[in-house]
This record gives C-alpha cells, sequence and structure tokens, in this order.
C-alpha cells in the first residue's frame, strides 16, 4: 500500500528522503533528541515507500547511535531524559523499532536503552501531583512514553503501565483541546509544533493501536482550518503573531506541517476545502515536496478541491477562545485586525477545570500573554500594531490595550504566567460583521485584570470600515475603577510616531503609513520608547521589540479614550479626522463618514454618505438611526445592524419587526439571531 500510493503521490507534492548517510554527529540525539527522532520517522516513511535498504541501514545506526548515549535531550532548557527530545526519541525509535524489530541488529541493546529510557519519563511524570494534560510538554512527552510503550509491551514488562499514563494523556488532550471553534490556545506556533508535529500524528497511530477514533470525538478539528486561514496574514508570509508565536515581534510563517494538516483533514472528513488550502500553503509559501512519512500517509486523491474563499466571510469570531480575526478581503493587499479577549484556555476548558471534569489537572498557560484587548494590525503587507512574540516575563504594557499602574492584567510579569482565579477573565461581549465592508467587536476585559485593582469595567469598541485601498479603526475604550489609578492606552507600533498635529501620530511602514488621531482625552501625557522585552533567547530573536505608544491619565477612577487609526498609503495624509461632541467626523476624497458614541453603553454609530447619499450605516443594541432628520431604519426591539448598498446583517436576542428604509428599502419579522438579508 505505501509503495503504491508512493508511486502515485505528485512529486511536487512528497519525494523520499535524500539517498545520503544521515550525519550521525549533527542529530545530537544527546542534545536535541528531536531532530534524531524526526529523522528516524522520515526514514521509516522512506523504506515503506521504497523497500530501499539503504533507509532501513540508516535508520539502524541512529537508533543505536542514540542508544549510546547515557542520557537523551537536556539542552535549550529543557530537562534531559523527561522532556521533549527525550520524547521526540521515544516517538521515533518506537515507531522504527516495531517496524524493524524482526531485522534489527543488536536487538537487546535497543530494548533496554527503551527500558532504560521510558521508565525515566514514566517515573518523572507519575509522581506529580497535577499535570497540564492540555499543554504540549505533556502530551508529546507521554505521547512518546505510549508510542515505545506499545511497540515494547511484549518485551519490556513496565510497558504496560506506561501505556496507561500515555493513554490517559492522549484522551486527556482530545477532551480539554476540543474547545469547537478550531482555535488553538497556545497560539499558531505552538500549534504547529505540538499538534500538527506531534499530537495529530500520535492520534492517528493511537486510532491505529486501539480502535478509538479521536477524530470523531474531537469536533473542533473540523474547524482547524478556520484557524490557520485568519491567522496567516494577508499574502501568506507571517503568522498572527499573538502570544509566544515568533522569535521577534515578527512572525514568519511556515506552513509544511499546516500542509499535511490539511491533507489528513481532507482525507479524514471528505473536505475538499481542506484539500485546496494543501495546495495553497504550499504556494503561498512555495514549499519543496516533503519527504515526511505523514504528507504521504495522508494524502488521498480522491478528495476534490474548492477554494474557501469564495464562500467564507473575511472576518471571524472564535467564540471558545475570544479571538477576533478581521480582514477588509481575501487579497493579499488586505488589512487584517485582530484582538483576543477571552480564557487563557478557553471558554469550554475553562468550564471543564471549574466542574473539576479531569483529575489531577493544572493547566499550562505559559505561553499564554497578558494581553486582554489588546490590537495587532496588518495593512497592505506591513505590520503596525505587533505583539512582542515569544519572552520570558510576560507584560500588560507589552501589548496595546491599556496598562493600569504600570500592568494590570492577571499573569503579569510572569516567565509561566498562571491565569488563576480561573474564573476571572475577558470575554467578546459582542460581535457583527458585514463582510468587506464593515466589522464591529467587543471586548470587555475588566474581569480579567488583578482583582485588587478594583477595576468594574473595562470595554473596548471596535469598528472598522473597510476598504480597498485605506481602512480605518474607531476604537473607545470606557473604563471604571473604585480606585484611583494611573491609565495607560498603548499602542505597540512597528516603529516611531512623528507627531503631524496637536493630536495625531504618524508610524511609516514600507510603503504605508498608520495615522493615529486621539480624540479623547483632550491631554493626556504622551511618552514613547522602544519596547525591550525579557526575551528568550532563540535563533532570530532580539530584546527590542516595536515602540510603545503611550497616552496616559493619572489619580482618577474612569478614563475615557477614543480614538480612530487610520490605514493608508505612506504618499499621502490619509483621511481628515475632525472632533465632533461624542464622536468624530472621518474625510476623504469621495466620502464623509459620521461616526456618534450613544447611550451610557459607548455603542457605536457609524454612516458613510458616498456624493451626499447615504451607502453604509451600522448602529448597535438600538431600535432605530436617524440622520438629518431621515429616519433610517425601525425596529420593534433592540438590534444591532449594519447596511450597505446590497443588503444587512442583523443580530437580535428576540423577535422583532424590522424596517430598512437606506441605502434601499426592505420590511421583515426576524427571530432571534444573526441574519444576512438582501434587498428585493
Amino acid at each position: 500500500v505505501w509503495k503504491a500510493r508512493a508511486e502515485a503521490i505528485p512529486r511536487d507534492l512528497w519525494r523520499p528522503a535524500a539517498r545520503t548517510p544521515v550525519q550521525l554527529e549533527t542529530v545530537r540525539p544527546a542534545g536535541n533528541g528531536g531532530r534524531a527522532g524526526y529523522t528516524l520517522l522520515d526514514l521509516a516513511g522512506s523504506y515503506l515507500a521504497t523497500r530501499d535498504t539503504f533507509y532501513a541501514e540508516q535508520a539502524f545506526a541512529l537508533m543505536h547511535r542514540a542508544c549510546e548515549y547515557r542520557h537523551w535531550g537536556g539542552i535549550n532548557d529543557k530537562a534531559k531524559d523527561t522532556d521533549l527530545h527525550a520524547a521526540a526519541l521515544l516517538i521515533g525509535l518506537g515507531v522504527t523499532y516495531e517496524l524493524f524489530r524482526d531485522d534489527l541488529p543488536g536487538r537487546q541493546f535497543v530494548i533496554d536503552k527503551l527500558a532504560l529510557q521510558g521508565e525515566r519519563m514514566y517515573s518523572h511524570h507519575i509522581k506529580r501531583e497535577t499535570l497540564p494534560w492540555e499543554q504540549n510538554h505533556t502530551y508529546i512527552d507521554l505521547g512518546g512514553l505510549w508510542c515505545t510503550a506499545v511497540a515494547t509491551r511484549d518485551e519490556i514488562p513496565d510497558a504496560k503501565k506506561w501505556q496507561e499514563l500515555g493513554s490517559r494523556a492522549l484522551r486527556n488532550a482530545v477532551h480539554l483541546l476540543d474547545g469547537g471553534d478550531g482555535a488553538f490556545y497556545e497560539g499558531v506556533a505552538y500549534w504547529n509544533f505540538g499538534f500538527a508535529h506531534h499530537l495529530l500524528p500520535l492520534l492517528e497511530l493511537f486510532r491505529n493501536a486501539t480502535g478509538e477514533d479521536p477524530f470523531a470525538a474531537m469536533q473542533s478539528l473540523r474547524r482547524h482550518k478556520h484557524y490557520l486561514m485568519h491567522t496567516l496574514l494577508p499574502g501568506g508570509r507571517y503568522w498572527l503573531n499573538l502570544g509566544d508565536v515568533g522569535a521577534t515581534h515578527i512572525a514568519r510563517a511556515g506552513l509544511d506541517r499546516a500542509r499535511y494538516t490539511m491533507l489528513k483533514f481532507a482525507s479524514e472528513y471528505n473536505d475538499p476545502e481542506c484539500q485546496f488550502l494543501a495546495s495553497y500553503f504550499a504556494q503561498v509559501r512555495k514549499l519543496a515536496p516533503a519527504d515526511d512519512a505523514w504528507t504521504l500517509l495522508f494524502w488521498d486523491p480522491g478528495v476534490g478541491a474548492r477554494d474557501p474563499r469564495e464562500s467564507w466571510t473575511p472576518a471571524h469570531h472564535f467564540a471558545d477562545l475570544g479571538l477576533i480575526a478581521a480582514r477588509s478581503s481575501w487579497r493579499d493587499d488586505a488589512t487584517h485586525v485582530a484582538m483576543r479577549c477571552g480564557p487563557a484556555i478557553g471558554h469550554r476548558a475553562t468550564r471543564a477545570l471549574l466542574a473539576k471534569e479531569v483529575a489531577q489537572w493544572k493547566p499550562g498557560t505559559g505561553h499564554v500573554h497578558p494581553d486582554l484587548n489588546g490590537l495587532l494590525v496588518f495593512d497592505h503587507g506591513e505590520h503596525f500594531l505587533v505583539d512582542t512574540g515569544y519572552t520570558w516575563a510576560k507584560r500588560t504594557n507589552e501589548h496595546s490595550t491599556v496598562a493600569i499602574d504600570g500592568g494590570g492584567q492577571i499573569g503579569e510579569g510572569e516567565r509561566w504566567p498562571n491565569y488563576a482565579p480561573w474564573d476571572r477573565f475577558g470575554y467578546i461581549g459582542a460581535f457583527l460583521e458585514l463582510p468587506g465592508q464593515y466589522c464591529y467587536f467587543r471586548g470587555e476585559a475588566a474581569q480579567g485584570y488583578q482583582p485588587e485593582l478594583q477595576l468594574t469595567r473595562f470595554d473596548r469598541h471596535c469598528s472598522a470600515m473597510m476598504g480597498a485601498e485605506s481602512t480605518y479603526l474607531v476604537v473607545h475604550d470606557v473604563l471604571d475603577s473604585l480606585l484611583e489609578h494611573k491609565y495607560e492606552w498603548l499602542l505597540i507600533a512597528i516603529g516611531q510616531a512623528q507627531r503631524t498635529g496637536p493630536s495625531a501620530y504618524r508610524v511609516v511602514s514600507g510603503q504605508r503609513a498608520m495615522t493615529v488621531h486621539l480624540i479623547e482625552p483632550a491631554s493626556p501625557v504622551f511618552t514613547q520608547g522602544i519596547v525591550k522585552v525579557h526575551e528568550r533567547l532563540m535563533q532570530g530573536s532580539t530584546p527590542e521589540r516595536g515602540h510603545r505608544l503611550s497616552f496616559a491619565l493619572s489619580n482618577t477612577r474612569t478614563a475615557r479614550f477614543l480614538a480612530v487609526l487610520a490605514f493608508h498609503s505612506a504618499s499621502d495624509s490619509g483621511p481628515r479626522v475632525n472632533a465632533r461632541p461624542r464622536g468624530a467626523e472621518i474625510v476623504s476624497e469621495g466620502w464623509v463618514d459620521t461616526f456618534a458614541i450613544g447611550g451610557p453603553a459607548g455603542h457605536h454609530s457609524l454612516l458613510r454618505r458616498d456624493r451626499k447619499e447615504i451607502s453604509r450605516w451600522a448602529t448597535h443594541d438600538a431600535r432605530g438611526l436617524t440622520s438629518n432628520g431621515r429616519e433610517l431604519f425601525r425596529a420593534s426591539a433592540p438590534v444591532s445592524i449594519a447596511a450597505g448598498p446590497d443588503g444587512a446583517v442583523v443580530e437580535t436576542r428576540q423577535a422583532v419587526d424590522l424596517r430598512i428604509a437606506a441605502p434601499r428599502k426592505l420590511s421583515v419579522r426576524l427571530q432571534p439571531g444573526v441574519h444576512q438579508l438582501r434587498y428585493r
């Protein structure tokens, strides 16, 4: 079967590993055991595909070389014998031992070493009072133990107890990572390393060995395609750098594992969108043919291909994680805006934790940042608002959010943040999208700040008016506390800002620019400087991670911030922004937009006039909207609504009678939910 598949698979997708001897010293089993373990898997796949004994001989040599070392792993802050590098060798040697058992020279030598390393891994983990079952170290370490246990269960007496612990770890990971929305709480880099590189193949092996089907049980797997596409920034060169992702504030996308993951889900779920995305990822990153076993195993030529961009809207709300990823379009030169406001491990896992569904579980949230209501913006191929990427100490003031008394969010300043108390977190309070034209979202983050600050409210309202050449974002923040504080409204920008007016600041990146118009408060204290982080030393890292723009208010219980962030060509000044009572006017050639804050909750209304005709408008939790005495809509109950030239999107919590008068007329009765309406 393997050989027939290898003969049929396209050569631009897969080919056997290079037929060159493995340089045993370069894979360093005693140090970075991951390289040796993964090399063994590649050799095994190439042997199965070709039946060329060269690959078997190279695998034998590498297995023996690994077994000669006294300890496995122990570099890059990883514990020897009990962490990721040792786990990779347990995976690689477990699989190749099972494959080559009957032909392996020096078989007892390998068995003895596996018995020693398996017991070292088991003894370390079994005595722990709690484990972060959902975190990559746990399911990789114990997944490696499980692989070796299954391969040696008839030869090593202790393998049975190893298998039981490993099985428990894999089942718990499946349960706790199944948030339903497809998002990955440790960030896309750890999706790439933890899930795609390790957990996905482990689940395939687990099903083969046990008959249990994690691919049927874990419903969120069907939605990973959404997470990958919405965290891949326009143009396909960069990941959304949210949490511990990039070595710096810019994270280059590696899509090799995303390619074979999409192939797996295409074949597993007969999903033509995943089949297309596998090819798309290869195209945008110019991927070379793979030589790993998984690409060959997962490929199914019988599944068709369909471009999901033809039917997906460009903005997405990952409801479990509390992540918004909003693009202006699916074009490579689109604007991409993102914000997270949710529990560190997602809503479903948090409920499981509070209900004590899983024994001996303490979440591992060390790669999650205190970044609630933090904005990231990428426009026309350029970064503007950035995250700091992988750091040791995680700090609120390294994100484009609001710092209180210098920090403030739960997890502040910790190397491996623990986001307890687990019943305190932010959440997304609203999301509404008129595809390609307008997007509104609201983060409610007060409960994600340290209790002693006595913050009662931090609502961030964001309205994005989308355009092909220019997009702007209105940000309105409402903060209240029982105590007086210093509030810093922060933007972590790609570069230094130049002041271009009394309340206007310009940041240039390549051929594009971001102009920040601060409308409220009238006279904050403005400072800026380079963000210097406590970095994790890794290839390409640097302590300097962008520029912090700070607008501060001190000795106050309440704070209100209102700003327009305009993204435009660096060759022009962008739209003109004029302050208005409780709002602003945004003016460009060909259109005039009016933004207004209405009601005690500070909900947005936004209206566009093209050549004096109303062409687009939106409002939230309202029964009606008028402009210059003209009624634009009327509803029998509060709705959130955005209307454009071709139709409208409406969200209502109860049955409602709705009449739209502009841009075109429409009358309809709606049941609770979100409705896409087209004019008749």
